[in-house]
Order: C-alpha cells, then structure tokens, then sequence
C-alpha cells in the first residue's frame, strides 16, 4: 500500500510520457525530494533499482539514444546522503552488484543484491517481468514474511535451484 508514496523512474519508450526517465540526475533529485518529506526518525525508504551491471559495479542507466551516467555505488551513497535518508532497504538487481553492499551498508542500511560483487545474475530479459532474484524475493518471499532479511534468506535456495536448472 504505496499508492501517493511511490515514485518509479523508467527507460522505456511505453512510459516516456507518463514517467520521468531513469538518469542519474533523476535519481539524485528524487531522493532529494522524498529525504524532504519522508520523516527522518521513523520513515524507511525502499528503493529496487535493477539494471545491467558490470564488473567496475556500475549500474547502467541506458536509453538511446540518449549516453547516460552509470550509478555506481559511492555515488548512490552520496545521493542517499545528501538526501537526509537514514533509513534505507536497497535492493539492487543487477550482475555484480555485490559491490554494493560495502559502500552503503550500515546500521541504518539493509542492502541485498542479486548477485556477489563477482558474479553475473540471471533471468533477465525483454520479456521477464522479474529477474530470478527479483521474482524470489518480491514476487514470491515478501507475500510470505513482512521482512526483507527473511524474504531474501528463504529466496537463497529458490535462486539456486533456477540457475541450475537453467545451466548457470
């Protein structure tokens, strides 16, 4: 239930008119905007970036033919920093994003990633609605447990299971 508290940022050419595009400026002032009006002792933000990673852990923002700045991961600190948001789950879905997860966790700061910082993850596609990560954790996890810690531990043996299955 986050209707009127969500805000979706999206390169596709289906919602070009109807949502802003995925730039790292976007982001930067979308955090900036919700770190003003979320509360900064009880709100938690939940940001689900996926994206192509690589192995530098930069997350690709693309839309051509537009030429993007990736996001990497001290810079999406700095932006979550600037922004006055303390509370913060980060999922991140994206090969290598593993990368991730030392420049923004701390105790205020719950970080899962699709995949280790050396290591591509799976499933995605123009016709996938999810990733594999993404599927386990959101999709199936989270209508079972209220807690992201639990979803994506119980999600661990389901993403196994798929990339071996398909081979990985």
């Amino acid at each position: 239930d986050t209707r009127g508290r969500s805000l979706t940022l999206v390169n596709h050419v289906a919602t070009m008119y109807d949502r802003p595009i995925a730039t790292a400026t976007n982001l930067a002032r979308a955090l900036d905007y919700l770190g003003r009006v979320m509360d900064p002792d009880e709100d938690v933000l939940v940001l689900y970036f996926t994206s192509h990673g690589e192995r530098n852990h930069d997350l690709a923002v693309s839309f051509e033919p537009l030429r993007l700045q990736p996001v990497t991961p001290r810079m999406l600190a700095a932006m979550l920093d600037a922004a006055g948001i303390r509370y913060r789950v980060l999922a991140i879905s994206a090969c290598y994003s593993g990368g991730y997860i030392e420049p923004l966790a701390d105790s205020r700061t719950l970080v899962m990633t699709a995949a280790d910082a050396t290591r591509t993850s799976f499933g995605c596609g123009p016709d996938s609605d999810f990733t594999y990560w993404g599927r386990a954790v959101f999709d199936e996890q989270l209508r079972l447990t209220f807690s992201f810690a639990e979803a994506f531990r119980r999600a661990l043996p389901l993403l196994r299971e798929r990339e071996r299955a398909a081979g990985h």
